[in-house]
């Protein structure tokens, strides 16, 4: 469901949310986006920006407290590694990042990181899936303070404890979407990830952790539920 349709985006947490219809402005804050010029194609809902990273690198919002990130993205080949976005505190020098690996050119997945940059403390939630190509799917990373937790198409596919503590070498600060610099574990080690045949639609940031059942409300497809409503 698009975000701007639900009650949250009324909601007293909410930073920043980003259509991304024809344009990667803010349109609940004024967190706008730039450092690329992306090209628009048909999106989950309305229009959604193409392969290109782009980022703000003046949000700041705390990641040793709570947080959420969820967005619609569309991986439209399977990957060698790429990331779908990064969020990043440079005052606590800690990243957030999800991307989608080849693993070991046999199994995909997902992975989800917290980072105190240079404390080799990452905490890592993994989650074998191969997407399906052909459509968008939404994600969510929430974290309360204690736990961070994955979400997939509206349901919950991982859970991890990261160490909450403030690195010592991180110099990244904002949301990337596209990712930038996001480390990928795989068999060979590890990757950079990269940002090629990606889309990204209809994000949004909030300073608190949003319960399950306001993720699976924003991964519902409204069309659906209405036609199993008239059955």
């Amino acid at each position: 469901m698009k975000l701007s349709s639900t009650p949250l985006f009324t909601d007293a947490h909410i930073v920043s949310y980003y259509p991304f219809d024809g344009d990667i402005n803010d349109h609940k804050g004024t967190n706008n986006l730039g450092g690329g010029t992306p090209s628009f194609i048909t999106g989950r809902y309305g229009q959604a920006i193409n392969n290109t990273q782009i980022n703000n690198t003046g949000i700041s919002i705390p990641l040793t407290s709570a947080f959420t990130v969820v967005g619609w993205h569309q991986q439209t080949t399977l990957p060698g590694a790429n990331g779908f976005w990064e969020l990043a505190n440079s005052t606590e020098q800690i990243q957030v990042f999800l991307g989608y690996v080849d693993y070991n050119s046999v199994t995909y997945r997902l992975q989800a990181t917290y980072s105190p940059q240079g404390r080799s403390v990452d905490a890592n939630i993994f989650y074998n899936v191969t997407l399906d190509i052909t459509r968008f799917h939404h994600f969510g990373i929430t974290f309360d303070g204690t736990t961070m937790t994955l979400y997939l198409d509206g349901k919950s596919v991982g859970t991890i404890n990261p160490t909450v503590e403030n690195g010592n070498s991180g110099s990244d600060n904002g949301l990337y979407v596209g990712g930038k610099g996001t480390y990928i574990v795989t068999t060979g080690g590890g990757n950079d990830a990269g940002l090629d045949n990606t889309y990204s639609d209809d994000m949004g940031l909030f300073t608190r952790a949003l319960t399950a059942t306001e993720i699976a409300e924003l991964a519902t497809d409204p069309s659906a539920a209405f036609l199993f409503a008239m059955l």
